[in-house]
Parts: structure tokens; sequence; C-alpha cells
């Protein structure tokens, strides 16, 4: 060997030169050196191959046992045989049937060093060229097998069913595993394996042997007095099967003792009256961060605050306050020096004072706590009141001595020792006799107490046990007392109290009382204080008045000694069932009492909150008047169902939403926590059946469609959003204006429908395109008129004017007519079309508007009519007008064709007056011109009137149709498109314009332009 190569890499060469195959598996141990399983950790390329091909079912440094159930119960006899040959140091070698190379291998073991050493070989052949015989083949794969072989031929009766199988060979395996006999060989089954029939498995080698499937099962066994557990495998074999099976007793055994452990545990734990928890470390480099829950019982849940299951989560995120308490600390003490503590401590956050008991566990520790709240407050409360006692003895202005008996041989007794005396009576008594009595006989430092019969009443006392109260007088201090004395084990105890201040005792009782009136009277709660007024039989029967303060009185309209004089039930008759019971209860049980009672009746509706709390033998009640409240309440509880009644009666959807999380804390969903009848209406229901469900349950598509997106998002941001949106699935198809609000930990969406008016906007928006086409019609019309028709116009004029100049004398007067009617016909043509042309541009165009001072446009129109003017001798009166913010020239043209028109229907041989009048009104004023809705709004009145021929009022409406007219042709020219142009143009500037006449008289437009608005064109 050389010494100075490591072992592992000596034992890798020795393992090589080995000619065959080689495992090494190494013992693995705790901390006490109990062996726990092996590991396989060396060997050579041979064994590896074995390894691999199924040997051990495992790979280099596994274990052999492993952690899984089902692998220790199959390797759980393997275990056994290694340990007990690395305890004995035996060598054993046997032949084994090796499946992955189907031959029968040999094993050797031995020890090596602290594991075991497996050397496999395969088994040499009897001679060159020749084999094993199948007999020898077969007899060495049952003998050499660990697993319980045996085969089996079928018995059947005369109809061919089988009715039992005949044992036909088996190994030595099998015949241990079943204790059969070494004659069983031709025996049949039924006879030779009892109850075989019985548990089912005769049937199913019945049903392998006749349909030739093979099964794998797990059975029990009964042998003895113990249950063996076998896995079987059943496969057919000619006229009968053969049967393989494996001993997994103890891996069974084991797992059903770790479960019934498991079981056992849990129910011990959970009946524990202490919490139980373990944990393990959460390390960080080597340092205790933390610690992850293991296990707990249900009081450990409780007190921690569980409400679902907590094992595997960390310890200070769940449990808050450790660190604080100290207790953290302690755990990663216990943990890593392995003693264990135990400590009382504090825990606000779980609520009161705790016995604590920490242990190490694993790499944990293991904790048992006790609630020892009550404990410490009894501990607590002792402590006061031993204090207290100390105190009043201390403090007490009555004597107190506490007293021994001596006793003679006889057991009479002769004196009596002071024990105990307290300053009270120190300072009042013995101070006059003895500056330090205790321990002294009472007949040593008070001899007189025998002649004046003081002794013999102590001593009375003690013999029989009886209590005596007397008086006795001091001489030697010159006070009386008033004696108690009261047998205390072979003693006495005696009180005392100086009756010479009696009086001012009860003068001091009489103002203690008279406080107690004023305390009880100050109170805004009426008090009453009751006695029990009990039967011969001990059973209360009555309560009596005993204290009634000032506003019981006003409360219950009583006054003072009409309630004293009297008892409950002579007061309330019928109460007996009702407060008197819960009175009197309170009086036997100790336990208060508290209630809000109503007392209502046809005249007056009061609530009232009623404690009541045992005072000796009687019970102090206190009453509240609460009704004022309760008003409120029920106003509140009113106002809350007219709240919901308004929600649900608005036509606005509303609902609030509250998250849902998943596990990992991540927002899934939202459940409604307010809904609507607006909101349920969608789906067919009321609102009660929403709340509390799911948005995903009720409304699936919105998860998808990017509302839930939205209102995540609200919710996360806590930004209001507001959004239009259109909801197309879930049977639904409907647009919504949808606002999404934050609101506290919840999500307030309300939303309105607009379906109907999102519907009529596709309809206008349709009809928009038609009337775009109508106008791109308008458009190619007023090309035509301007273009194609004036054209062929200007020609026939054109030629007309040739044809009468040139040939005039050869058309004669008839003739020279004919071309006059011609053109004048074609001059009426041009102006109808010049007129259409520019109706249709008003009717498709709208020029920028501008500010436009009507003085100046309507002095330019003038003069462009001045001719007219003067050939009709019109005078034209206009008053100061309006700048407007709108189209300077369809303005022009509607002063234009209205001023026209006075001058075109005057009176015959008149002399026409127009006059253009203009002022502010509002709409309300207009006599119906503004519509009513625009009832408030500022308007320009501008007027144009005339003394002409007026009109008919009845054909008001229709002198602003195109190609309208009231007159013929001859009497007046025009294409009656004139008017038609005003009103377009009124209507492209949001007017409005009406026509007055009176027929003879003259006719009067009125036209209403808007005021602009300041800042806004």
């Amino acid at each position: 060997m050389t010494p100075n190569l490591p072992a592992r890499l000596l034992l890798t060469q020795f393992f090589d030169a080995i000619s065959d195959a080689a495992v090494y598996l190494e013992a693995v141990r705790d901390g006490g050196h109990q062996l726990l399983d092996f590991r396989i950790t060396a060997g050579n390329e041979k064994g590896g191959k074995l390894i691999a091909e199924g040997l051990f079912q495992a790979e280099w440094g596994s274990q052999l046992l492993g952690d899984e159930p089902v692998r220790q119960a199959t390797f759980q006899a393997l275990f056994r045989q290694h340990a007990s040959l690395l305890q004995t140091g035996e060598v054993e070698e046997f032949d084994l049937l090796h499946p992955g190379l189907h031959q029968i291998v040999r094993v050797t073991r031995s020890r090596l060093g602290d594991g075991v050493l497996v050397l496999i070989k395969e088994v040499a052949q009897t001679g060159p060229g020749q084999s094993l015989s199948l007999t020898d083949l077969l007899s060495g794969i049952l003998e050499a097998s660990l697993n319980g072989i045996i085969t089996y031929e079928a018995m059947t009766d005369e109809q061919g069913t089988i009715t039992d199988f005949r044992f036909v060979r088996l190994n030595n395996a099998a015949r241990q595993m079943l204790s059969l006999s070494e004659n069983v060989v031709g025996k049949p089954m039924i006879e030779q394996i009892p109850g075989v029939k019985e548990s089912g498995l005769f049937d199913k080698f019945v049903r392998v042997v006749e349909t030739g499937q093979p099964i794998r099962f797990e059975t029990p066994f009964p042998a003895g007095d113990r249950l063996f557990w076998y896995d079987m495998v059943v496969v057919k074999l000619g006229n009968g099967f053969v049967i393989t099976f494996n001993d997994i007793t103890e891996g069974k055994e084991s797992a059903l003792l770790n479960e019934q452990q498991r079981l056992q545990l849990d129910s011990i734990m959970n009946a524990s009256l202490s919490g139980v928890a373990a944990f393990e470390a959460i390390r960080e480099e080597g340092e205790i961060v933390d610690y992850t829950l293991v296990r707990y019982n249900s009081e450990a849940a409780r007190v921690f605050g569980f409400t679902h299951d907590m094992c595997g989560q960390r310890l200070l995120p769940n449990v808050p306050g450790l660190v604080e308490a100290g207790l953290f600390a302690v755990y990663r003490r216990v943990t890593e020096t392995g003693v264990s503590e135990r400590l009382q401590v504090q825990l606000p956050v779980q609520g009161g004072w705790f016995d604590v008991g920490v242990a190490k566990f694993d790499d944990g520790f293991v904790t048992t706590f006790n609630d020892i709240s009550q404990i410490q407050q009894a501990n607590t409360e002792v402590a006061r009141q031993k204090s207290l006692l100390q105190s009043v003895l201390d403090n007490s202005l009555n004597n107190v001595f506490v007293y021994e008996a001596i006793r003679d041989d006889a057991g009479g007794i002769i004196d009596l020792r002071l024990k105990m005396a307290n300053a009270a009576a120190q300072r009042d008594v013995l101070n006059a006799y003895d500056t330090d009595p205790v321990g002294k006989t009472l007949l040593e430092f008070l001899p007189t107490s025998r002649t004046t019969g003081q002794f013999n009443v102590y001593a009375q006392v003690i013999e029989t046990g009886q209590p005596v109260r007397t008086e006795h007088y001091y001489p030697d201090v010159q006070v009386w007392y008033e004696t108690a004395v009261a047998k205390l084990d072979d003693g006495c105890v005696v009180t005392g109290i100086n009756i010479t201040q009696r009086k001012q005792a009860a003068l001091e009782k009489d103002r203690q009382t008279t406080l107690l009136d004023g305390v009880l009277n100050a109170s805004q709660d009426a008090i009453l204080v009751f006695e029990a007024i009990r039967e011969p039989d001990g059973a209360i029967c009555d309560l009596r008045y005993t204290h009634v303060n000032s506003t019981a009185h006003g409360m219950f309209g009583s006054p003072a000694y009409s309630i004293n004089q009297t008892t409950y039930l002579q007061r309330y008759p019928n109460a007996r069932t009702n407060l008197f019971s819960q009175y009197c209860r309170v009086i036997e049980t100790g336990e208060p009492f508290h209630q809000e009672v109503r007392h209502q009746t046809d005249q007056v509706d009061r609530w009232f909150d009623v404690t009541a709390v045992k005072l000796s033998d009687g019970v102090v009640v206190s009453v509240r008047d609460i009704s004022s409240r309760k008003q409120a309440e029920l106003r509140i509880e009113e106002a809350a169902a007219e709240l919901q009644t308004v929600i649900d009666t608005s036509q606005t959807g509303i609902f609030l939403f509250s998250p849902v999380r998943n596990d990992a804390d991540e927002l899934i969903d939202f459940r409604f926590r307010i809904a609507n009848r607006r909101l349920a209406s969608y789906i067919g229901q009321e609102p009660d059946i929403l709340i509390g469900g799911l948005g995903s349950e009720w409304f699936p598509g919105y998860q998808k469609n990017g509302l839930f997106d939205a209102y995540q998002r609200v919710y996360e941001t806590g930004l209001q959003e507001r959004f239009d949106f259109h909801y197309e699935t879930d049977g639904i198809d409907a647009w919504f204006d949808i606002m999404a609000t934050k609101a506290g930990d919840d999500v307030l969406v309300t939303f309105a429908d607009y379906t109907p008016l999102k519907q009529l906007q596709q309809q206008l928006e349709t009809l928009v395109g038609d009337l775009q086409r109508s106008n791109q019609n308008l458009e190619q019309f007023a090309y035509v008129a301007s273009h194609d028709l004036q054209e062929p116009l200007r020609k026939i004029v054109g030629f007309g004017d040739i044809v009468q100049a040139q040939y005039a004398d050869q058309l004669g007067e008839n003739g020279a007519d004919l071309i006059r009617r011609m053109q004048s016909a074609a001059a009426r043509m041009q102006v109808l079309i010049k007129d259409v042309l520019t109706y249709s541009r008003l009717a498709t165009k709208r020029e920028t508007t501008e500010p436009v001072d009507l003085n100046l446009l309507v002095e330019g129109v003038l003069g462009d009519l001045e001719r007219a003017l003067d050939e009709k001798k019109a005078t034209v009166h206009v008053d100061p007008l309006p700048t407007l913010h709108g189209d300077a020239a369809q303005l022009r043209q509607l002063f234009q064709n209205l001023i026209a028109n006075a001058l075109k229907f005057t009176k015959a041989n008149g002399m026409p007056v127009v006059r253009i009048t203009a002022h502010q009104v509002v709409g309300r004023d207009t006599d119906g011109l503004a519509p009513v809705a625009d009832a408030n709004r500022l308007y320009y009145l501008i007027e144009v009137s005339d003394n002409g021929i007026g009109f008919d009022t009845q054909h008001a409406d229709r002198i602003f149709q195109v190609f309208q007219r009231l007159h013929s042709r001859s009497s007046y020219e025009g294409t009656g498109i004139g008017l038609a142009i005003v009103q377009k143009v009124i209507e492209n500037h949001h007017g409005y314009v009406r026509a007055k006449g009176v027929t003879g008289e003259g006719a009067t437009f009125q036209v209403l332009f808007p005021v602009p608005v300041v800042g806004r064109p």
C-alpha cells in the first residue's frame, strides 16, 4: 500500500484490479452511531454495470433504503442481512439469479471497514461447449431467488371447472415464508393454505389461468398470531400458474406504524390544552434568520391566530411580537446550544402571559406553551389581596388580636399566647400594658383579664367553636370596645372596635349615606337598589326598593316616597317573567345582566339600557334612557334603506367591487359588495343574488374584454378612470359610459347605458353620409348650372342679337317680337340659374366668419341699388345697426334681397319707404320667433319694413319656399328664390326669420341674430 495516496483512490485501484464485479456499501449512522442505512459509495466498472442493470435499483452515491416507503419495503430484508454481516463479520457466499443477465451469479459478501464489500461473479459452466441442464438451471434459479416461487397445476371436476390447485414446485424461500411442510408437493392448495378461498386469492388464481392475463397485487397473509404482507405476481403456466412473492410485511408495518404514530401524535397534540409547535431553522450563510413552521396543534393555531394551514410558512411574518418579547433570541439559543429553556413571557400581540418551554429538535426546536394570563392575574390578585389585607390590618381602626391556646397535660386551657396584634391594637390597647407583648401570654401582660371574664370568654370560644360578640371596657386606657371573638385553629381571633366614638361613627355613616345619595342623584342614569324578599324555603318572591336616585324618579314618573313604600311586583305585577326573573337570576348566580329593553304602549315608545349587578342579597340596577340613540339608529337604517332604494331605482348602474386574491397575493377577480337593480337587470337577477358573488361568475367575459384590467388599474393606482365601453359578450350588446373610482379597499363603478344614443349616433352618421352625397350632387349641379347651362343661353342671346340686328327687316314685326320674347326668356333663365346657383352654394358652403359691421354693409348695398332707388323714388331709413360675426358676402346677399324685395312690391304711383331698425331682445320676448329652448338667449332683432302692397299673413311661410310666388310673373318680375336665399343665410348664422304683412299696407321682415358670447366668435 502506498501511504501517501488518499484512501479513496487506493480503494478504487483495488476494485479495478479485481476481475469480479465489486460494490462497496458504506454504513450511514446517526449521532448516536446507530445504523440507519447503507450508501453505495464505491466499486469497479462491472459493479457499476450491475447497479445500472437493477441489482440494487440505484446509482452511485444513493442509499439502499432511501426515503420512499416502497423502496424501503423492497430492500428491508437485504438491509437486515448486511447489518447482521456488519455486526458478526462472517463472510457469506451464495448463488443468485441475476435478472439483468438472465443467468446465475455467485455473490460473496464480507465486512470491510464500516461497510460491506459485495463481490459478484458469473457461475462457470460445467465444461467447454456444455451448459447447465434446464432442470438444474430451474432448480438453481428457484433456490437462489430471495423471492418465494411456487408453481401450481389446476385440479378440475368432470365439467372442467377448476376446483383446486396442486403444488408442483416451490423454493425454500416460499416454504419458509408460508410455513409449508417439506412434503407439500402434490398436495392441494386449499388443504395446505387455509383461508385461501375465503380471502379471494383462489378466485384471482382461477381468473389468471382462465384468462391468461398476469396480475400483481399486495395481500395480507395470516400466520399464527402475526399478519404478513406479500407483494405477489401471478402468471399462467401450462394448465396452472407460477406465483412469485416477496415479504413486504416490515415495510407495511412500518408504514402503518408511522401513520398510527402520526395520527396518535395529531390526536395527542390536538387534545393537549397546551400549544405545541415544531420549527426548522432557516439559515443564511450559517446564521439563523427565521424558522419554518413544521407542525402545530389546534391550541397553537388559536394562540397564533392561524385560520388556515400554515405548515411550511415562515415564523416571523406570521407571528408578530416574538423579537420584541425576546422569544426569537431564545429559539436561536436553544437551536444552537441544544440546551432546553423554560420561561414566562408576555406577548401583547397574542394577548397575555405564557409559560413557554423550548427544546432542540433537529436543526430547529419544538416549543410548548400554556396561556397563564389568568394565573398571572390570579397571582397578582392574591399578592394584591395579601398586601391589601396587611394594609387593612395595619391601617384598620379596629383592634385585631390573634391568640393561641396554652394547655396543660389534661388538655385544659391555662393561658393564651398573643401571636399577632395589628398596629391599632398595639397603639390603642397593648402599649398601655406592655410595649412588646407579642409572644407573651394574656395573663402575663393583662392579669386582670381573668377577673373581668375576658379570659373565660376567649377560652369558651376556643373550646366550643361558637363565636361571641361582647363589649369590654379597658380601665387603664378608659375606652370601651365592642369585641368579636371567633375560633381560629387552636386559638382565637379577637377584633375590637372603640365604641367610645360610636356616635362619631354614626355621624360619619350618615355623612357617607348623604354622599352616596349625592353621587347617585348626580348620575344621569337611573339607579335602583333592591333587596330580595324570600319565601320560607329561600325562594325569591319579590324585591324591595332600598335606594332610588332622582333620575329614576324622573324617568319612571314616581316620587321617592311612593317607590320606597312598595315592592317591585306591586309596581309591576305583570313583570314576573320578564326583568324580574333576570334580577332574581343575578342575585342567585352572581352573574351580571345587561340588555336593551323596549317599553311600548299606545302613548309611549321608549328604549332603555338595563344593567343589573349583584349586591349582597340584592341587586343594583342601572337604567339609561337610550330612546334618542335608538331613534337615531332607526333613522340611519331608514336612510340606508332609502339609499338602497335610490340606488336600485337609479337608471345608472352602480356596484361596489372588493378585490379577490390568490395564495400568491395576486389580484385575480373582484367580488360584488353592493349591486343595484339596474346592473342585475342585465342578467335577469335580483341585486341580492349578485352580492357576495364573483364578477367572473356573473359576467365571465369581463376578465377578457379589458374591463377587469381597467378596474385592476384603478384599484392599484388609486386614479379615477372614465371611459366608453362596448360590452358585446355574455349575451349583452350595449354601449356604456363607465366611471371607476377607488373607495377605500374597494372599487366603486357607475355606468350609464347610452346604447339608444349610440344607435342614434350611428343613424346620424349614416344620414350625414347621405347628406354629404347630396351636397356633392348639388355641387355637381352648381357646376353644370354655372358652365353647361349658361353657355347655351349665352349663345341663344348672342344669336338672337345677331338675328335682330342683321335680319330685322326680313323677320317682320312678328318675327322681331318672337326674337324679343326668346331673348327675354333666355334672360330670365340666366337670372334663374344664377339664383339657383347662389341658393345651392348657400346650402352647401359656409364661409369663414368674421366681424361684420352691418352699417357699412347696408351702406354698400344701397349704393348697389342706387339706380333702382332713383327709379322708384324710394326713401330708405336706416337706424344704427350692430356688428355681427358672420359671412359678409351672405349677409350682403340677405340685405340686398330684402331691400330689393321691398322695392319690387310697391304700390302703383306710390312713393316707396323702407325702414331698417335694430335692437337687442331676449328670446322669450320675441313673440315665439325664438324657440323655447333659447328663451334666455340674447339676440339682435333687425326689422326691414316697407309700405308696399303687403300680403296676407296666412302666406307668411310660403314666401320663403323655393320657386313660390304670390303674384304672376307678368305683374312682378322674379324667380321665386330671393326670400329662400334670405332664409338659408339666416339658418347659416343660427338665426330665425319671420314675415308679417297686411294687404295694401306693407310688409315687415323680422330677423334674429344671436348676440356673440364674450370670448367666443
